[in-house]
């Protein structure tokens, strides 16, 4: 047995546990996404994108990430903007894989006012920020 491919593939079914957990944290009816559910959407893309690059070498932007099984049954964009662009609830969600697939980087930003953002990339550490000036909570 390939030992170098078994504690990867563990770390995928406990990481999978943890997502359909969140998935169903995410979805909710409210217009506006929270933040619970914005950092749920970021595990998920975390999620998808290591088994991606596990899978296929490579990471994906957000058309093909939205095939990954993680999204299955999940009505996670309201609109695709583009490739790599679209619209959930109050927020604009991008991803965008480089063009040699070895790094990728997401956001999902309000698409008014000065509400909370979050970021994460390949190394899959997720970050929450605010824009300077803003005062809204």
């Amino acid at each position: 047995m390939n030992h170098k491919l078994v504690l990867p593939g563990l770390l995928l079914v406990c990481l999978s546990c943890v997502l359909l957990a969140q998935a169903a944290k995410y979805h909710s009816d409210s217009a506006k996404l929270s933040a619970d559910e914005a950092v749920a959407l970021m595990r998920m893309i975390n999620t998808a994108e290591a088994e991606a690059s596990i899978s296929s070498k490579s990471y994906v932007p957000l058309k093909q990430l939205l095939e990954a099984r993680q999204f299955k049954g999940h009505q996670v964009l309201s609109q695709m903007t583009d490739d790599v662009a679209g619209l959930t609830k109050d927020y604009s969600l991008s991803i965008i894989a480089s063009a040699d697939g070895k790094h990728y980087q997401a956001k999902l930003v309000p698409t008014n006012g000065c509400g909370v953002s979050f970021f994460t990339s390949d190394p899959g550490i997720i970050y929450q920020a605010q824009a300077l000036g803003c005062n809204e909570k």
